[in-house]
């Protein structure tokens, strides 16, 4: 069963590599716009089905993540438990964390095209200068969360709890 959710959560991985690519492959010529610098002048040439597959991607990739979660935990409770249950908390919420990250980037764009079909850019900026602020804590918590799943994967290989060469961890 170990190897059938390590290849599940592989399988997630890729998924969310594709999904990245579908939101985030804006061609030459994209340029920063706006207050924060936020938004890409490529969105308005970018098809609105590629957001919605972007997100759907991730979705089921973020899913099968989970699984290969499950495997490391598996993997790493016989030499270190308590290693494992922060790795199986920590990865349990980076899935969902990562799942609203990639959500809340694909969303923004969909907001700027539909406003910028009415040629209001002030109030695209504005709008999204707004919805910044609101998902930026949780944002926030989810980037720091992936990052202490990675730290522990770290210390797992490190450890030796995680049967793999160390040199995976660098």
């Amino acid at each position: 069963m170990g190897m059938i959710f390590s290849i599940l959560g592989l399988t997630g991985g890729i998924l969310c590599a594709i999904g990245d690519i579908l939101f985030d492959l804006k061609g030459k010529g994209n340029i920063k716009l706006g207050t924060s610098g936020n938004i890409d002048s490529s969105w308005e040439h970018m098809a609105y089905w590629r957001f919605g597959a972007s997100i759907l991607t991730a979705f089921a990739g973020d899913v099968l993540l989970g699984f290969g979660f499950l495997s490391l935990v598996n993997q790493i409770r016989p030499a270190n438990a308590v290693l494992a249950v922060v790795l199986g908390v920590c990865g349990y919420v980076s899935v969902v964390a990562g799942f609203f990250v990639h959500s809340v980037l694909c969303i923004q764009p969909i907001i700027y095209k539909g406003i910028m079909e009415e040629g209001r850019f002030e109030l695209a900026d504005a709008v999204l200068e707004k919805y910044y602020k609101a998902v930026i804590p949780t944002f926030a918590i989810g980037w720091l969360l992936i990052f202490a799943t990675t730290v522990c994967v770290i210390i797992a290989i490190l450890t030796g709890s995680l049967a793999v060469p160390k040199w995976l961890c660098c």
